[in-house]
């Protein structure tokens, strides 16, 4: 085997020039359509970074509907969420919410997100400073 090592190749006037026998393999989708980094604690849900994600709504206490730029094809995507009562984990103490996607909100456009806190003997939900959410298919 050869090697043919050069600064650049140029065609003739007029001409193209053609790489014949290189394996470059087709580029890949990206499981990941979407996903959002947004507060959604006390005072109003504010995106801080995203992909595909035209805004989020707060359907009430600790529930947001993630919105889509794009569609999905269909309601079988996947969501990993988490989040945090702060911003920053300020107390290893204080016991941390239960994020999920709402059982009611498959849809092509959206994805519901619900933050449930444990108090006493019942499940409530409450607003949380730090979210995120991927949407994977």
């Amino acid at each position: 085997m050869s090697t043919l090592k050069v600064n650049r190749i140029e065609p003739r006037t007029g001409d193209s020039v053609e790489i014949v026998g290189l394996d470059i393999p087709e580029p890949t989708e990206s499981p990941i359509k979407a996903w959002v980094n947004f507060h959604g604690g006390s005072g109003a849900v504010a995106i801080r970074e995203s992909f595909n994600v035209s805004s989020v709504t707060e359907i009430s206490l600790g529930q947001y509907s993630v919105n889509f730029e794009n569609e999905m094809p269909d309601v079988n995507y996947s969501t990993a969420v988490s989040g945090s009562l702060y911003d920053t984990m300020n107390d290893a103490n204080v016991p941390q919410p239960f994020i999920s996607r709402l059982k009611t909100n498959y849809k092509t456009n959206s994805v519901g997100i619900g933050a449930t806190y444990k108090s006493q003997s019942h499940t409530v939900f409450t607003g949380m400073a730090l979210i995120c959410v991927i949407v994977c298919r």
